[in-house]
């Protein structure tokens, strides 16, 4: 089973716990279906630096496009969180 997750999912599987904490919760919004600026006013952040959080994300993860990272999430079990902290510094 783990094999078939590779195909489909193209991250390690220990990519998720590279994440810094704060790309953490912006992959989490992310999930959620929020816009950059949605996230951005939710964390406190300017947009500019949740665009730069996202590009360092889909890097760490091997996705090419948002429907990747979203895809790849699906596929190990990763999901909107419901306890997203809006106090979490950078």
């Amino acid at each position: 089973m783990d094999e078939a997750l590779d195909q489909i999912n193209p991250w390690p599987s220990n990519a998720v716990m590279q994440l810094t904490p704060v790309a953490t919760t912006v992959l989490q919004h992310i999930l959620k279906g929020r816009t950059n600026r949605q996230i951005a006013e939710a964390l406190r952040r300017s947009p500019r630096t949740i665009e730069v959080h996202r590009r360092h994300i889909m890097r760490k993860l091997g996705a090419s496009t948002i429907v990747d990272l979203i895809r790849a999430a699906s596929a190990r079990g990763l999901g909107p969180m419901t306890n997203i902290s809006t106090e979490e510094s950078v």
